[in-house]
């Protein structure tokens, strides 16, 4: 996906862009940090990972196992209890079950699916995050149970003079859930206005473009 995105940039002409990664488009950001500096302005490494540790194969083997099992349907009804804090799920429950049907009609075939998570499994660059240069920022959630805090601070540790800013709660997608403080904390590295900003979603089951941070 990082060679998707350099390509995006040449089709769209910015020579330079503010990069914003979010789960395993956290992973991408990272490569494009590392492989292609010259086309970032700033990176933002939003609830992603250095590398996968034991708790991290647990639950995406556990979710793997799920998908294959049961189905697409419990497979995504399963990840909104782990990608959602609770408090928010309780609030916006309608509205949950609404994405989780548009996710099903939309769902790629389980196979698919299935090789994203072994990738994410297999993903490691944290040897060479202290080559990134770019100014970055590292945002994550004290309570998110898929990317735990403790990788944010790790990559903040790993890559030269990065800032990280964790939020009290808001689980894995606190872009959502606290979307006015996130895009408030983005600003304060990229700039007020976003010219070139470019985002690279997680890794979803069906169009990951059309549906930004949905379950995958």
């Amino acid at each position: 996906m990082a060679t998707d995105v350099v390509r995006l940039l040449d089709r769209l002409e910015i020579k330079r862009s503010h990069v914003v990664g979010h789960s395993t488009g956290g992973a991408v950001a990272q490569i494009l940090a590392i492989e292609h500096p010259n086309r970032l302005a700033s990176v933002v490494l939003s609830a992603t990972w250095t590398k996968a540790d034991a708790y991290f194969r647990r639950l995406f083997t556990l979710r793997k196992e799920l998908l294959q099992r049961l189905g697409p349907s419990t497979y995504l009804q399963a990840a909104t209890l782990v990608l959602y804090p609770s408090w928010w799920v309780a609030r916006n429950n309608e509205r949950l079950r609404q994405e989780e049907a548009q996710n099903l009609a939309a769902f790629a075939p389980m196979d698919i699916v299935a090789s994203r998570i072994d990738a994410m499994l297999a993903f490691d660059r944290s040897s060479e995050l202290e080559r990134i240069k770019t100014p970055t920022l590292v945002i994550g959630a004290e309570d998110d149970i898929v990317t735990p805090a403790y990788f944010s601070e790790e990559l903040a540790r790993l890559i030269p003079a990065a800032e990280v800013k964790l939020f009290p709660r808001g689980g894995h997608f606190f872009t959502q859930v606290r979307a006015r403080e996130v895009q408030q904390r983005r600003a304060a590295i990229s700039g007020r206005s976003y010219p070139g900003l470019i985002s690279v979603p997680a890794l979803l089951p069906a169009t990951a473009i059309r549906n930004s941070s949905r379950n995958w």
